[in-house]
């Protein structure tokens, strides 16, 4: 083989590994893409009981898929940024990764609850009850937590 015909077979050798290489996405990458695409964002003003139960129920459902690596995504993540929900009692609830930010959960009840990755930035806790709550990685930036009662 002449040196010319070598070189060429190199080069187009070289080619064909770089097109073939992929670059999966990461955990984090790929975990961020489905929370975002199953998001359920309830509309705007007040919120009556019928709607939050029918978010609640499908985030659980969302939650539950997730656990089941090969299953389809079902249900949608509960979003009730900026939302009024003084007063609400979610005790005992899995709201892993809800969004909660901007919200008033003036006295809300989280007692017991699993809030592992959930978002309460910017919201109004004055006084909200999450003793006994699952925290880790939950965001609380800039949120009003006097008078909150959170777990030690």
């Amino acid at each position: 083989m002449n040196p010319e015909t070598r070189s060429v077979l190199q080069q187009d050798s070289n080619k064909k590994q770089e097109t073939t290489q992929i670059d999966y996405p990461t955990v984090e990458q790929y975990r961020d893409k489905i929370v975002s695409y199953w998001t359920m964002k309830l509309p705007e003003g007040s919120v009556d009981k019928v709607e939050i139960e029918n978010a609640l129920a499908a985030h659980a459902e969302w939650l539950q898929s997730l656990e089941q690596p090969w299953s389809p995504v079902k249900g949608c993540r509960l979003v009730v940024a900026d939302h009024d929900l003084r007063g609400i009692n979610l005790e005992g609830l899995d709201l892993r990764g809800a969004d909660f930010s901007g919200a008033n959960l003036e006295g809300a009840c989280f007692r017991g609850c699993q809030l592992s990755l959930a978002d309460f930035s910017g919201a109004n806790l004055k006084g909200a009850d999450f003793s006994e709550a699952e925290l880790e990685e939950t965001s609380f930036d800039g949120a009003n937590i006097t008078d909150a009662n959170l777990p030690r």
